[in-house]
């Protein structure tokens, strides 16, 4: 149920990112008590989680925002571990809402609109952590953007600078999404019924592991019949073919302080040098006399990391390096550095032509189990109009002595529930059975639904209709008609955000996001 509350909300927390708390979120999440961009942060990685019409998302900023995701749903008491995360793949929806992000930035630069400095600094003035004395405070600006957030100001300027942007571009969204009395009334009407459903759930993924492998005929003839469609798939997920350059590398870090100067530092990693270059072992000096508490206690060992990493003054002086290099002093806001390059992988390119036989039996896997899924729902459906219940054809248990598979169909209650927007509880959102339900039948409904990478069968076990005299309140209007008016600014931002990812150009790098929830969970990702 995380995956399904985290896509529920997922609209309504960007329009939060996006109108709202810009600058608060982001200091609370990675202020002074974080360590999110410090030193010990800087680890392995692949660089970049996404591309958007060739503009990277950073990991880091994946990692940030996926660190906030699960912040926020610890403080609504969702106890989740990352790995657990990973496991139900909660990294796809974090990254599609970056990838929203960068392309309403992109919408908006298109359009020509402009953030002045004045706005920027108005924004700043709004940050409590940056004022001392209730003043804003340069100093302490400048300390908690450099030392504790580890970027520059430049850099935390254009993250406001851009967040304001995405602000001008969606700011006529709220004027569009007006309703009247008699708009607010009809929803009213219909988010006070009461439903409950009996259902089954046919998820696609899970019809994969009862497929028998297609044939190599099958996958020739799929592969000469569908080569657009492969292209497309291999230029979505470029990241899976193209391996950038990795180091792997050591360093030793001394830190900057009022009893350490530059110089100083760049002294005493000179004279560390020497001592490596005399013969000492670099991994135990790491031990000794690094800085860096992240990687200290591992000999200074920072594992394998690509482009987009590390800080710009590091990456280009371990990039430059080949394998058993000791570079020279390295600068950077964390202090002065000492890099060992342990290892270089170069960058790979696999070929369309040698990836279409894979991607061919992907795609192809993926259309029998949508087919097998689609095919089991409708025979579930004749049965259920024939007079056999969905408890009889799929019981909830499994008989005894055995289990039901992950992802086996079983029936499923949802409980009495109102409709919130187009969320179906055990469902998702499915705004075709939102649409139907008021004026759906009880009993089998007359068709299967197809949404969430499933096909669901169902029956309206119950249908209460609203009190009308309780919609008379005028608490209950206000109240009704401002999330009559917030549904319809997400949808026209919906309809915005789908138009710009059909023109767009997106690439996922699924070595940093991981596979989707039901892959991971059935082992399909590799």
């Amino acid at each position: 149920m995380l995956l399904a509350n985290l896509r529920k909300n997922s609209r309504s927390s960007i329009l939060i990112f996006l109108f709202g708390i810009i600058i608060i979120v982001f200091i609370f999440s990675f202020g002074p008590a974080s360590t999110g961009c410090r030193s010990g942060s800087m680890g392995p990685g692949d660089g970049f989680a996404a591309k958007v019409n060739g503009q990277k998302i950073s990991r880091m900023d994946f990692e940030r925002a996926y660190a906030r995701q699960l912040d926020a749903m610890r403080e609504r008491g969702q106890e989740v571990t990352r790995e657990q995360a990973d496991a139900l793949g909660l990294g796809h929806p974090i990254l599609d809402q970056l990838i929203d992000r960068e392309l309403l930035i992109q919408a908006a630069k298109a359009e020509g609109l402009r953030v002045s400095d004045e706005d920027v600094r108005a924004e700043l003035d709004k940050v409590p952590n940056f004022k001392q004395d209730g003043a804003f405070s340069q100093e302490l600006y400048k300390d908690i953007v450099e030392r504790q957030l580890g970027m520059m100001m430049w850099q935390f300027e254009d993250q406001i600078r851009d967040g304001l942007l995405v602000q001008k571009m969606v700011a006529g969204l709220s004027g569009a999404a007006k309703a009247s009395d008699d708009e607010v009334t009809a929803e009213l009407m219909r988010e006070k019924e009461k439903y409950a459903l009996s259902l089954v759930r046919f998820q696609v993924r899970a019809q994969k592991a009862d497929l028998d492998a297609p044939t190599a005929e099958a996958i020739d003839a799929f592969a000469a019949s569908n080569a657009d469609t492969i292209k497309a798939h291999y230029e979505q997920f470029n990241a899976r073919y193209n391996t950038p350059k990795q180091v792997h590398a050591r360093h030793i870090l001394v830190k900057t302080s009022p009893t350490m100067t530059e110089a100083q530092a760049i002294a005493k990693v000179k004279a560390l040098k020497a001592k490596v270059e005399g013969g000492a072992d670099f991994a135990e000096l790491a031990k000794a006399e690094s800085e860096d508490p992240g990687s200290k206690d591992k000999g200074g060992d920072l594992g394998k990391f690509g482009e987009g990493t590390m800080v710009p003054a590091f990456q280009n002086a371990a990039f430059a390096m080949k394998p058993g290099d000791i570079s020279e002093p390295v600068v950077t806001q964390f202090g002065v550095h000492l890099i060992k390059v342990e290892d270089v992988q170069e960058a790979k390119v696999i070929s369309l032509e040698e990836v279409t036989p894979s991607i061919a039996k992907e795609l192809l896997i993926d259309d029998l189990a949508k087919a097998k899924a689609k095919a089991k729902a409708e025979a579930t459906l004749e049965a259920l109009k024939a007079g056999k219940s969905l408890a009889e054809q799929w019981p909830a248990e499994a008989t005894e002595g055995a289990t039901l598979p992950l992802g086996a169909p079983r029936v499923e209650e949802t409980g009495d529930f109102r409709l919130t927007g187009d969320y179906i509880p055990r469902i998702g959102t499915l705004a075709a059975l939102a649409q139907d339900l008021p004026t759906m039948k009880e009993g089998a409904a007359d068709k299967v639904y197809e949404g969430n990478e499933m096909f669901v069968v169902l029956s309206l076990d119950k249908h209460e209709k609203a009190n009308l005299d309780e919609l008379k309140d005028p608490a209950t209007m206000s109240s009704q008609r401002q999330a009559l008016e917030e549904k319809r600014a997400t949808e026209a931002l919906d309809s915005l955000l789908s138009a710009l990812r059909n023109k767009a150009k997106i690439q996922k790098n699924e070595a940093v996001v991981g596979p989707s929830g039901m892959d991971a969970l059935l082992g399909l990702g590799s």
